[in-house]
């Protein structure tokens, strides 16, 4: 067989993240100014330090550098994606660093055109330094297609990392950072033109409803739990709570206000999106089971909490019925989770 044969039936991937509607979306949703969103291919450019030539020691250096380094170009470049995407991982604070070394490794190596991946970073001079070039990074968001096997054609939330320390020291809290990045990925779905792609998002999130600010940041967004992802061993993990929205539903839902007021309004739907992730409104849906929009103003958190304790139980009573009545279709820590062995 030859080379050609064996990937004829390859197809090329398209990319999520587009710098023409980073920088469209930047101005839409009010990033901090002195800040840009970049895809993959312009942040390696901005993360490449600029030959100093101030003395001819540093070129002699420099030079002498670049020879001892790997002399093929595409290797080169390779080395250079690699150092960028170590850099980021050492952001993710809050993150299993298991789970977000694989990620970027991924995403940097080159192993995988499955992911994509886009960066907030500051856009005034910093030096020739990547210590303060990683100062200036506020945050990231990467993207993996068909990471699910229940949900094939899909572009699913694999990871999102906020540098706290570097946004805080450079402006001012900005609690709304995270839901902008996930609103871009949301809008960026949206505005994909493949017919071969589904307008779904989907997520993972790590420690489900106890994960209380990421659940929901989620939810104001129209992200609600998608219990049927647990089947066909999707999902593994049932501390985990997978979470979708589709967005070609977007339009019945509504951009509720989160002031007082009961203020409604019809919007485009990646205006919703941009209200939600601004943190003025909260997409809901008609006939929901809970009021969204009153727990999330709670300001006793003891109370909040129990609220969401008891929506948790309501989504592993559900869970328990599907694996008492077919446990084969979930996976061995989900069986052992409700007790229920194998047939």
């Amino acid at each position: 067989m030859s080379d050609d044969e064996e990937f004829e039936d390859d197809v090329e991937i398209p990319l999520l993240f587009e710098q023409s509607y980073l920088d469209r979306f930047h101005h839409l949703c009010g990033f901090p100014k002195n800040t840009r969103i970049l895809c993959k291919y312009d942040f390696i450019k901005w993360w490449e330090l600029e030959p100093n030539n101030t003395t001819r020691n540093v070129r002699t250096s420099l030079l002498k550098e670049r020879q001892n380094r790997v002399a093929s170009e595409k290797k080169l470049l390779r080395q250079s994606e690699l150092k960028a995407g170590r850099a980021l991982g050492s952001l993710c604070k809050n993150i299993e660093k298991g789970y977000s070394d694989y990620t970027l490794l991924n995403v940097f190596a080159g192993f995988n055109d499955e992911y994509d991946f886009a960066v907030v970073v500051d856009t005034r001079p910093v030096g020739n330094s990547l210590k303060k070039k990683k100062n200036k990074i506020y945050g990231f968001i990467i993207s993996q297609y068909n990471e699910f096997n229940c949900k094939p054609n899909i572009f699913a939330l694999n990871l999102v990392c906020i540098n706290h320390k570097s946004l805080e020291n450079n402006f001012t809290k900005n609690p709304a950072f995270g839901r902008k990045l996930v609103a871009l990925y949301m809008c960026s779905v949206l505005r994909m033109k493949d017919k071969n792609i589904k307008k779904e998002c989907v997520l993972e999130l790590g420690g489900g409803v106890s994960n209380v600010s990421a659940f929901l940041a989620y939810i104001r967004l129209g992200f609600r739990a998608d219990i049927d992802m647990f089947q066909d061993k999707c999902i593994s993990d049932v501390e985990s709570l997978p979470m979708s929205i589709d967005l070609t539903n977007l339009a019945r839902g509504v951009s509720k206000s989160l002031s007082r007021s009961n203020r409604t309004q019809s919007t485009s739907s990646e205006t919703s999106i941009i209200n939600a992730a601004i943190g003025s409104h909260i997409i809901q849906f008609p006939r929901e089971p809970h009021n969204w929009k009153n727990i999330i103003h709670m300001t006793d958190r003891n109370v909040q909490t129990d609220k969401l304790k008891a929506i948790q139980t309501e989504y592993y009573d559900i869970l328990r019925v599907h694996v008492v009545a077919n446990p084969t279709s979930f996976s061995s820590s989900v069986r052992k989770h409700f007790g229920v062995p194998s047939r």
